[in-house]
């Protein structure tokens, strides 16, 4: 949990201390996004990295990638009558898969029927309600490259607790998973730390309504909160050529499940996130063109996405995702403790309320309802410079940073 990134708008991929790389959804080309990161000073992610995959639910541009990718990183099998064959099969799988109902179906129906065959095994835990329908993983059922799964019932109250888990630089990092409303049934996925320094990493899946799943965001509150943001009303005086109505977007918005900027700030505000990340923004707001500079009114779209979702929020700059972003979540400095009892929006630590950096950014803010006026543009997005003298440095963007 030492540092979260974005492989794409749809994917996100994080590694922890124990050198392993776990992914939430994989979108067609997730594997693409991983062969062509930008080099530079920090280390890239590696795919064959990769041991856990979480995914939020079945549409398709959340899981079309999950074929190819197991394709890449189970290795090809070995030849028939090899001496090798039963010891690889005997393995543990390389994989797991954490997801709803039916992927373990959709998984081993595309294998099957692209005659698909790994040197390594998979295995698909669905994350079930006492409605779903299990689908079956004796033996029989089984893919050939695929290991048994578990069937994961939720909770009395209709939360997954610990389903896994995985040993970072400081401790253990433990997932929760509960159900938020959407179209489909969807999940949002909470990575936490037990012990010290109690970070929370909560990656939400698409949705109209994140409320369902509040109780595993407090106590402490989200660290990191990524959240969709789909759709937004844009005025004409930031783009001449938008044609929509407030009205019109927040209607059709609903309709299809997912959600707005102020939407996605709002939720942040209600469960106090101390940082917050817009991703899956629709397929209409294309990035900006670095060769066209401040001339592509791109630039002024996304900023306007970032500026509503920052307004609703009140707690500081909206970061909008792009390819190969980087964040990092740090740790609280040694010897503090945080009360998680949050208050007025304020937290405490050690009985000092943190105003003056509450107030240092503020200071920063923009006349754009809290938007930062010393942002910048980074190779493929935004980033903003400078939230306070404590947390900025923490924002620094450099162009050849990959993902995390």
């Amino acid at each position: 949990m030492d540092h979260c990134g974005v492989c794409s708008l749809k994917t996100g991929a994080w590694g922890v201390a124990d050198n392993s790389v776990s992914v939430v959804d994989c979108a067609e080309g997730t594997l693409r996004q991983f062969q062509t990161q930008p080099r530079g000073n920090q280390p890239r992610l590696r795919a064959l990295k990769i041991t856990k995959l979480f995914v939020t639910h079945m549409h398709a541009d959340h899981v079309m990638g999950i074929v190819p990718f197991l394709r890449h990183v189970l290795h090809p099998p070995p030849i028939v009558g090899s001496s090798d064959t039963d010891l690889l099969l005997k393995k543990p799988p390389s994989i797991e898969i954490y997801g709803p109902a039916g992927l373990r179906s959709f998984v081993r129906n595309v294998l099957s029927m692209t005659f698909t065959r790994t040197a390594d095994t998979y295995a698909v835990h669905e994350l079930l309600t006492p409605t779903c329908t299990r689908t079956p993983c004796d033996s029989a059922a089984l893919h050939p490259s695929e290991s048994s799964g578990a069937d994961l019932m939720c909770g009395e109250d209709g939360f997954w607790r610990h389903i896994t888990s995985a040993r970072g630089r400081l401790g253990d990092v433990v997932v929760d998973a509960g159900l938020i409303v959407h179209r489909v049934p969807c999940l949002g996925y909470v990575f936490r730390e037990p012990s010290f320094p109690h970070r929370k990493l909560a990656v939400l899946g698409d949705t109209c309504d994140a409320s369902p799943i509040i109780p595993l965001l407090t106590s402490p509150p989200p660290s990191l909160l990524v959240h969709e943001a789909t759709d937004a009303f844009i005025p004409r005086d930031v783009d001449p050529q938008a044609k929509r109505s407030r009205e019109e977007v927040g209607q059709k918005v609903l309709a299809r499940g997912h959600s707005t900027p102020v939407m996605a700030g709002e939720f942040a505000k209600r469960v106090a996130a101390e940082r917050l990340i817009l991703n899956h923004i629709g397929s209409r707001f294309t990035a900006p063109r670095q060769y066209q500079g401040e001339k592509d009114v791109r630039f002024s779209v996304i900023d306007e996405i970032s500026r509503q979702a920052s307004e609703a929020w009140g707690m500081g700059r909206a970061e909008v995702a792009f390819d190969y972003m980087r964040m990092t979540v740090p740790e609280l400095r040694p010897g503090f403790e945080v009360n998680v009892v949050m208050q007025e929006g304020l937290r405490t630590i050690e009985g000092e309320c943190v105003e003056q950096e509450r107030k240092d950014d503020d200071d920063d803010q923009g006349a754009k309802g809290g938007a930062g006026s010393n942002g910048k543009m980074t190779r493929g997005g935004y980033a903003r410079w400078g939230r306070g003298a404590e947390r900025g440095r923490y924002h620094k963007r450099r162009k050849t940073d990959g993902p995390s």
